[in-house]
């Protein structure tokens, strides 16, 4: 008996030590997040809202976005799914997406919050 009560306080306490990092992804990745929210522009014309909701608006189109696997997934109405890798600069006011299509870039500049 002793032996088994041994063995679930062992397995107990691996399962908590197990999870204990698992709010840590979390948290990073809704900060992550939070860097996106907002109104980006590129060459002085609105080209992207980013919402807190996980909704957008993207080249006039309505939609949903999500950062997964350090990457900007755009999923928008008309059925195109963009994917774009990232990088910010200037404290975060400056976005620079990479299309995983075709590996064009494009600089964008926040301006505002949404």
């Amino acid at each position: 008996m002793k032996k088994q009560l041994v063995v679930i306080a062992i397995l107990a306490i691996l399962s908590n030590v197990g999870l204990c990092g698992c709010n840590d992804i979390t948290t990073t990745s809704t900060a992550e997040k939070q860097k996106f929210i907002g109104t980006w522009y590129k060459s002085n014309y609105l080209v992207m809202d980013l919402f807190s909701d996980g909704t957008c608006s993207y080249l006039g189109e309505t939609g949903t976005w999500d950062v997964k696997d350090g990457k900007i997934i755009l999923k928008l109405s008309s059925g195109y799914t963009p994917t774009f890798t990232y990088s910010f600069s200037d404290s975060d006011l400056t976005l620079k997406l990479t299309s995983i299509l075709d590996g064009s870039t494009a600089v964008y500049t926040k301006r505002g919050e949404t």
